[in-house]
């Protein structure tokens, strides 16, 4: 049997990932998401989604999401969406 390493437990953790979204889809996903963000806010945050959001970025963690906003926004600008 193989030594399990960190690298083992991120590959085991994609494909697990990657099964579930291909058994359930993106909207089952997308929706235990916005379950674990509530939650996270709610117990650790006392209700401060503002706070929360703020602690992600200056951590680094919201910086793809923001590039995929900011993106989408000017294309919907573009398009007379906004």
């Amino acid at each position: 049997m193989p030594k399990f390493t960190a690298s083992n437990a991120v590959e085991m953790g994609q494909r697990g990932g990657n099964a579930t979204v291909k058994k359930h889809g993106r909207a089952h996903m997308r929706a235990i998401g916005r379950r674990g963000f509530a939650e996270t806010v709610r117990r650790h945050w006392r209700g401060d989604r503002a706070a929360y959001t703020a602690h992600l970025r200056e951590a680094g963690l919201l910086a793809i999401c923001d590039r995929e906003f900011i993106l989408m926004a000017d294309l919907y600008r573009e398009r007379g969406l906004l």
